[in-house]
């Protein structure tokens, strides 16, 4: 049981960072999450749903997004105390 609750715990983190990332990096580039998801590909109710991290995502989502805003998946998934 602890250790789904890590793993859990884990996942949030991840989908926390992921969603400040992704909304950090569209920001700078001065893009609104319409410009971000027709890029992309995705809904922009989606991409709103992941930057507040409140859905899960597909792998190839976050490559899509991280295409679309000329960084690497890795980038989008890196927690700010690395």
């Amino acid at each position: 049981m602890i250790f789904l609750l890590g793993i859990l715990n884990t996942m949030s983190s991840i989908l926390t960072a992921l969603g400040k990332n992704i909304k950090s990096y569209r920001k700078q580039l001065g893009m609104t999450q319409e410009d971000l998801a027709k890029r992309a590909g995705v809904n922009r109710s989606h991409l709103a749903m992941i930057e507040n991290s409140r859905h899960n995502v597909l792998v190839e989502t976050i490559e899509r997004l991280a295409q679309a805003l000329g960084v690497t998946a890795g980038d989008l998934l890196r927690k700010n105390d690395e």
